[in-house]
């Protein structure tokens, strides 16, 4: 018997994937949050104005913002252009649809698990910003999109 549980242990390095870990503190993800986490391929999910718009109008549900302002803020700062990268920033780059400057925001989104490069992270970081800020990361546009 003990043959075989010395032969057991030595083999389960090579098959990692047989093994499975469990998290129990991972939250349950509606559908609609498993697209605006960019568990999907944010491209794909995020290729139209009528895609953005929607995950746009779950947001500003669940973090309870205007969705009129947040698309026109969009439409100012990137043209809904989920690749829009800013260079001519004070400091760092604004990137994104919603333009979340790098310099400011990339080491505290890592830290909280969002890659603002990625368009579904980007606009779920921006309402998260939204929720603790309101729209005063926002302000050089203003002028913009508060109209």
């Amino acid at each position: 018997m003990l043959v075989v549980a010395v032969i057991v242990i030595l083999y389960i390095p090579f098959f990692p994937n047989s093994i499975t870990y469990i998290k129990t503190d991972t939250p349950q993800i509606t559908p609609e949050e498993h697209i605006i986490q960019g568990v999907n391929d944010p491209l794909s999910s995020l290729s139209t104005r009528k895609d953005i718009n929607h995950v746009v109008d779950i947001l500003s549900a669940k973090y309870g913002q205007n969705p009129l302002i947040i698309k026109r803020i969009i439409q100012c700062e990137s043209g809904y252009n989920v690749d829009a990268v800013n260079r001519k920033a004070v400091v760092g780059r604004d990137i994104g649809l919603l333009q979340i400057n790098t310099y400011y925001h990339i080491d505290n989104a890592k830290k909280i698990g969002y890659d603002i490069y990625n368009p579904n992270d980007n606009l779920v970081y921006g309402f998260i910003l939204m929720k603790r800020y309101g729209l005063s990361p926002w302000t050089w546009s203003k002028n913009c999109w508060d109209k």
